[in-house]
């Protein structure tokens, strides 16, 4: 949890999951207060790596995947 308090007196606070680094950029905007209380940069790069890992493991999935089923399908109306 961070917690801190803004340029106006009041005391914002960001939280998520345990287990992230012990040190993080946080970017703060005074003004918009309420939409940049965000962590910097590991964001981006978890959600880069979970696209790769979606690609690279859906991708084949997908089509083997219809590879199968396109004859069976093929095999009802025959």
């Amino acid at each position: 949890m961070y917690s801190y308090v803004d340029a106006r007196g009041r005391r914002r606070e960001r939280g998520g999951p345990e287990g992230g680094p012990s040190v993080v950029e946080i970017v703060y905007d005074p003004e918009d207060p309420e939409g940049t209380t965000t962590v910097g940069r590991a964001t981006v790069g978890q959600l880069i790596g979970g696209l790769i890992i979606a690609l690279v493991l859906g991708l084949p999935m997908t089509l083997l995947g219809l590879s199968l089923v396109g004859p069976a399908v093929a095999a009802l109306f025959a």
